[in-house]
């Protein structure tokens, strides 16, 4: 291969510090992963003492990965070891840049020294932004690889007593680091997909971050809006967030690792170890990442959080706080929907009885903002809170205190509510009505709109991403859905430069498979998962009505669909050949293919403590049989509706590959909703043999 005319050399003397420092870590890193292996030690020993005594030191080692892209293009790594023992020279060839270092590695402390720099060609800019890249290119892939297995570790017996003490190696919290300063540099909040497998596989570290958060935001002079201490805080939320998923997936000691970090926010409250503000962004995370919290704990934070504001507590005192801090969300906000987010973004410490204080305060208000806020509390979690928010309003009406606006989002929401709240929303809609006022018009539908929708995922997961490519900046929304749970999270992004939407699209398809489709599907899923929602009496997001408003979507109602209707609907609508027998098998085997074939059917299996304690040492196939006889029997529904809508959403794909996939899984929904005995469904044996996979020591024979 022909090499790259090379930039002007870069004195090895004047090589920066930071240069000398990511190359060592990489040393570090690729030398740590080579000799992870014991019986590698006595092959170098052995090699080493070879080529001393035939005078050909240095010699290569075999060292995988050997190559790694960055932005530039490929770097080509190449390890020497050099004639005294221990002794190494990595070299590294980058698209605009060559370094080699040298250094010492021990064996018995599994350390790397770095003793110099022997070659550094290209500009310093160069070599210090392809090192940087691929340093974190590197660790990012060694840490996969370990946590994968750590994960095994930590999941075999599911037990609270089995969680690791441990907190976290010292390799594991460089990863940390890493994402934190990524995301403090590139100020981009959205983890990427590694990014979210790696925090996935180690929840063990997830009092990690909560300590470096803490220790960073005690230090002197760093404010809460500083881009490291956000970052950590990322990162913290999303942990919280992908512990609540195993929480509801059945692991128990999730549950465990989220009350001990609400115990140690307590603390750093009490002990006054960090500024309130800083304090109040891992209450937020807490909030969004909607992880339990019970009334004790959420008093005891209120107190702590009080006394951290060098506050008394009195009922007195805590109102007039409360009405300070309206009145400066009135004056940094720019929408009634930031009101309600700055509102329910501390509700980890704020009791319903406050925030029906908070309500009554609001529509009081002589500030229009503040008063259209009101109807957006209707979405609060507490069925106490939004029946108080009902009385308020219809209150207001009768008052007359009820703008246009405020009746608009009254009447859209309305069947976003319970059924048994919505008689008090009618009330109110009547009493406006016959005083004779009129609610504004809905928003507009943008001219331009495309709408992307993601497969379901394992965890029953499923999204839709809307974008207004109307004017020159876009707008970009999603909706996540969770089938039999409802609507779980809603965001928007507008005012989108060309460059960031690129960006923030290429996530989207990238790291869910978002694939565009019809607008109709995309109504069609949201509103049953309200209409799923409710019938638990969860309630939406506000994010949502934001998101409905900003796309003129006014006609989002709770319709559900009916399951073996849908699916008989759909299969009667296949080809008369396929409906044989003949072409019934045919299908099952397609689908079986495209399980295979299509990456987001891996995370497809039963997960939990209770599913681990009962097969994990059991014989594999004897656990796939009783596997479709008990748990996948007991969950058939959720299994035909998981591949309902991931048939429907195949079918709505404007992707011919994906088109083509729909039959064959309405084929499986259909004998889902049967009563075919699962062993007799290819797909649901796949799905039986992954949960045994997925299992300690699960790896099937066969």
């Amino acid at each position: 291969m022909a090499r790259k005319t090379k930039a002007p050399a870069v004195p090895t003397a004047r090589v920066t510090s930071e240069i000398r420092d990511v190359m060592a870590e990489i040393a570090a890193t690729v030398i740590s992963d080579y000799f992870f292996d014991p019986e590698r030690e006595e092959d170098y020993r052995a090699t080493l003492a070879h080529a001393k005594a035939a005078g050909k030191a240095p010699f290569q080692l075999d060292i995988d990965p050997d190559s790694a892209d960055i932005d530039a293009g490929a770097c080509y790594l190449t390890l020497l070891g050099l004639k005294d023992l221990g002794s190494f020279r990595l070299c590294i060839l980058g698209p605009d840049f060559e370094i080699a270092s040298d250094g010492v590695w021990s064996f018995d402390t599994g350390e790397f020294s770095p003793a110099k720099v022997a070659i550094a060609e290209g500009t310093a800019r160069a070599l210090l932004s392809g090192l940087d890249q691929l340093a974190d290119t590197l660790l990012m892939a060694e840490s996969l690889d370990e946590l994968a297995a750590l994960k095994d570790m930590f999941e075999e017996e599911g037990d609270d007593d089995l969680l690791p003490q441990s907190q976290g190696a010292p390799a594991e919290q460089a990863v940390l680091a890493r994402i934190a300063k990524r995301i403090a540099a590139t100020r981009d909040p959205m983890l990427t997909l590694e990014e979210r497998e790696l925090l996935d596989a180690s929840p063990h570290l997830l009092p990690v971050t909560l300590e470096t958060f803490i220790e960073e935001a005690a230090k002197p002079g760093m404010s809460s809006d500083a881009p490291l201490l956000i970052a950590w805080a990322c990162i913290f939320f999303a942990q919280l967030e992908l512990l609540r998923f195993r929480l509801e997936g059945g692991y128990h000691w999730a549950g465990k690792l989220l009350r001990e970090a609400q115990e140690r926010i307590l603390t750093a409250a009490e002990q006054a170890e960090v500024p309130a503000e800083s304090w109040m962004l891992l209450i937020k995370s807490l909030t969004d990442a909607r992880v339990p919290i019970s009334a004790s704990m959420q008093e005891r934070l209120a107190e702590a959080g009080g006394m951290l504001n060098g506050d008394t507590l009195s009922s007195e005192d805590l109102l007039g706080s409360v009405r300070e801090m309206l009145d400066t969300l009135a004056s940094m906000s720019e929408s009634p929907f930031d009101i309600v987010d700055s509102v329910q973004g501390n509700s980890a410490i704020t009791p319903p009885n406050v925030r029906c204080f908070v309500a009554t305060e609001l529509m009081g208000s002589e500030n229009a903002m503040l008063a259209d806020a009101v109807p957006l509390l209707l979405f609060d979690l507490d069925a106490s809170v939004r029946r108080h928010v009902a009385l308020t309003l219809d209150q207001a009406t009768k008052a007359r205190a009820l703008s246009a606006t405020s009746l608009r989002r009254l009447i859209g929401l309305r069947n976003w509510l319970p059924p048994r709240e919505r008689a008090a929303i009618d009330s109110t809609i009547r009493t406006a009505r016959i005083g004779g006022m009129e609610p504004d018009a809905w928003p507009r539908t943008p001219d331009k709109v495309e709408v992307l929708a993601s497969l379901v995922d394992g965890a029953a997961g499923q999204s839709v991403i809307l974008i207004d490519r109307s004017e020159r900046k876009m707008t970009i929304a999603g909706v996540l859905i969770r089938h039999g749970v409802g609507v779980v999270d809603a965001w928007i992004q507008p005012g989108l430069s060309r460059r960031e939407s690129s960006e923030l699209l290429e996530v989207v398809r990238q790291d869910i498979g978002a694939k565009r489709v019809g607008t109709s599907f995309g109504d069609r899923i949201v509103q049953h998962a309200l209409a799923v929602g409710l019938r638990d009496e969860m309630v939406p997001p506000a994010s949502l009505l934001r998101v409905a408003e900003a796309f003129g979507i006014s006609t989002w109602q709770d319709r559900h669909i009916d399951l073996a209707a849908e699916v008989e609907t759909e299969f009667g609508q296949l080809p008369p050949k396929d409906r044989t027998t003949a072409g019934l098998a045919a299908l099952h085997a397609r689908a079986l293919q495209a399980m295979d074939r299509i990456a987001i059917f891996a995370s497809w299996f039963e997960a939990g403590t209770d599913i681990e304690k009962r097969y994990a040492k059991m014989p594999a196939k004897q656990a796939v049989t009783e596997l479709l006889k008990r748990e996948l029997q007991e969950k058939r529904r959720d299994w035909a509706e998981r591949f309902l809508f991931t048939a429907l959403r195949c079918k709505a794909s404007q992707d011919p590959l994906e088109c083509d996939v729909a039959a064959p899984l309405f084929a499986v929904a259909r004998a889902l909703t049967g009563d075919e005995p699962l062993s007799g469904i290819p797909a649901m044996q796949r799905i039986a043999k992954a949960t045994v996979e997925a299992l300690p020591h699960g790896k099937l024979p066969y």
